[in-house]
């Protein structure tokens, strides 16, 4: 199938070996590799260092790249210098992606996903040209704060949600 995940990083240490095991874990199951096209960008520990070695094992083709913003750290706030940061590292990621045929996960690296989830957005795209999956904290949808509907009112975190299109 030839797929393409795309993630960004920054200060991400901690859960590098958890994001590789996501990906190995849908690797086996789709029986196939996943070329990745990550970046990392304004880390203050090991974050490059260990993204590298990790690639050293993994597929041929994984493209790994530096984007440094040089800007501050945020948290999860609604902030336009934060999207303006985000934005810039995740062009250059989907830029250096649309170079390779096939379809395109993009997944936050710090996301806690199973195969079945991936999987099921893979098939959702032979019905949309797009999908995403909710974020969710148990029944709470957890990313709200970066959110807004098609009709620009901001996510909540409680229901009711937005609509989702049936298919």
């Amino acid at each position: 199938m030839g797929i393409t995940l795309c993630s960004i990083f920054r200060n991400s240490e901690d859960y590098i070996d958890r994001y590789f095991l996501q990906i190995y874990n849908l690797e086996r199951v789709l029986g196939e590799p996943i070329r990745l096209v990550i970046a990392e960008g304004d880390s203050a520990d090991d974050t490059y260092e260990q993204l590298e070695k990790h690639l050293v094992d993994h597929a041929e083709g994984d493209l790994l790249l530096k984007i440094d913003h040089g800007g501050p750290t945020f948290g999860s706030v609604d902030h336009p210098q934060r999207w303006a940061q985000i934005a810039l590292v995740c062009n250059g990621v989907m830029e250096a992606a649309s170079e390779y045929v096939g379809p395109k996960i993009y997944v936050e690296s710090d996301l806690i996903w199973e195969p079945p989830t991936m999987i099921q957005l893979l098939e959702d795209l032979a019905v949309y040209p797009a999908v995403a999956p909710m974020s969710m904290m148990g029944t709470r949808f957890y990313d709200h704060w970066g959110h807004r509907g098609l009709d620009g009112v901001r996510f909540t975190g409680e229901p009711p949600l937005p609509p989702v299109p049936a298919h």
